[in-house]
């Protein structure tokens, strides 16, 4: 059985692959799938808050993007809180906390974070956000960290535990 290396590049995310050949393709595919889905929700979070829908620049990029400065197709920068959310059919309040914390680490690049950055976080994916999720917070962050999925540090403040690390690269890696 030969293993084949496969290097991935989109945008700016780079992803190496290693695996037999059927395997190679299945994953590609999926990756490419993933990819797709952010693309199509990022498009779709432009032409909601975007009144100059389908108006281009010279850059090919919408104008009046709402989404940040020149954000490009299959960036690693115009991953959100609402495309992780949307990608990982975020259903509850503790999953939407749990995409919170990753965002804040993976994207945001932040070790530790506290409440109100969690909170705060969550906010911005409005399609997932309910009310009562600020006031269920605690209990939430309680149960992840019960289940080790993010660490107290101290007082407040959170970090992703290794094992949500490594679970979440997998994911992050395949968008």
């Amino acid at each position: 059985m030969t293993i084949n290396h496969v290097q991935l590049k989109i945008g700016v995310a780079e992803v190496c692959l290693k695996g037999t050949h059927d395997n190679l393709v299945e994953v590609a595919f999926e990756l490419l799938d993933r990819v797709s889905k952010i693309s199509q929700v990022e498009t779709s979070m432009q032409t909601i808050n975007n009144p100059n829908s389908g108006k281009c620049n010279s850059d090919g990029l919408s104008e009046g993007n709402t989404l940040g400065s020149k954000v490009k197709p299959n960036s690693y920068k115009e991953i959100t809180v609402t495309s992780l959310a949307e990608c990982m059919d975020c259903d509850s309040g503790r999953k939407l906390t749990e995409i919170a914390c990753v965002f804040l680490h993976h994207v945001k690049k932040k070790i530790e974070f506290n409440r109100s950055e969690i909170l705060s976080t969550m906010k911005t994916a409005p399609n997932f956000y309910k009310d009562n999720y600020s006031k269920s917070l605690s209990r939430e962050l309680k149960a992840l960290t019960n289940e080790c999925t993010i660490l107290l540090k101290k007082k407040d403040y959170y970090s992703l535990s290794n094992k949500a690390l490594k679970s979440w690269e997998k994911n992050i890696a395949n968008f």
